[in-house]
């Protein structure tokens, strides 16, 4: 549209205002013609509608147009996301994965075999040594669903192992014979929840070591990109560190001490009886 003008509507006319101020009732509402068909004088004549002296009205310059064609191609990635638990409502890494643990175990009851990297559901009440590992896992793909894209893939070399269901890095030391250093599963720094407590656990166990001994003890199993700035980051928010790292108060700086106070005086000059 090119030229319009806007104007004004009484509020008698306005189907709107009847919706606002609410003076009918969805009985009343439903009868009544206005609300469905709106006021009455836009059946007839322009002229025969409402006047009002500040009608306002616009025109705008005709351009020509031309139409073009244009191609435009998409690429849709599907990104397969796994959620257990929601980690940012956990505290503890600890806990997260008992919770894990005990989900797990529900869904063996109610599963019946369908899930085959689930064993039987066990006979002890406790959870026992493979169920923790079980909950570690489905955790660690949790975050890796989280966060892991094809650039990622492509610039830190994983590779995917068909027989866990989750992404691995290969470290530098795959020719070792010692064993005690497997290929690191990937943490992407996306998936910040599991990421944080996993190092808060790691921190908290190593008697809250350093950034550097906190980083090397994490990576025997795990690797995230940018690990060292990950670590500082969780290390600087411990409270514990906090307060060792905290110093004492300071005293502020001592005004000098009053005339009166250090000069010799005779009795009673500076004091009123």
């Amino acid at each position: 549209m090119s030229n319009f003008s806007y104007r004004y509507v009484p509020s008698l006319s306005n189907p709107a205002d009847i919706a606002t101020k609410g003076y009918m009732s969805p009985v009343e509402l439903a009868n009544f013609d206005q609300w469905w068909n709106g006021p009455q004088w836009l059946k007839y004549e322009e002229s025969a509608w409402p006047q009002w002296e500040n009608n306002i009205y616009y025109e705008h310059e005709e351009y020509e147009t031309e139409i073009c064609s244009t191609i435009v191609t998409t690429k849709t990635i599907t990104i397969r996301r796994f959620q257990l638990i929601d980690a940012t409502r956990i505290s503890k890494w600890t806990r997260l994965r008992r919770t894990a643990a005990w989900a797990l175990r529900f869904l063996r009851y109610i599963s019946k075999g369908r899930f085959k990297w689930l064993k039987e559901v066990p006979k002890e009440t406790e959870l026992t040594s493979y169920e923790l590992a079980a909950a570690t896992k489905a955790l660690i793909i949790q975050a890796q669903s989280e966060g892991i894209n094809d650039e990622e893939i492509n610039k830190w070399n994983l590779y995917y192992c068909d027989k866990h269901y989750i992404w691995k890095c290969r470290s530098r030391l795959d020719n070792t014979s010692i064993g005690i250093y497997p290929d690191s599963l990937n943490l992407s720094s996306k998936a910040y929840s599991i990421t944080k407590l996993l190092i808060q656990h790691q921190h908290e166990d190593l008697c809250h070591a350093g950034i550097a001994h906190t980083l090397s003890e994490l990576r025997r199993n795990f690797w995230t990109p940018k690990g060292r700035t990950e670590v500082k980051s969780v290390l600087n928010k411990c409270m514990a560190c906090k307060r060792w790292r905290a110093k004492p108060f300071k005293l502020p700086v001592m005004p000098n001490v009053p005339e009166t106070r250090i000069k010799r005086t005779r009795t009673f000059e500076h004091v009123g009886l």
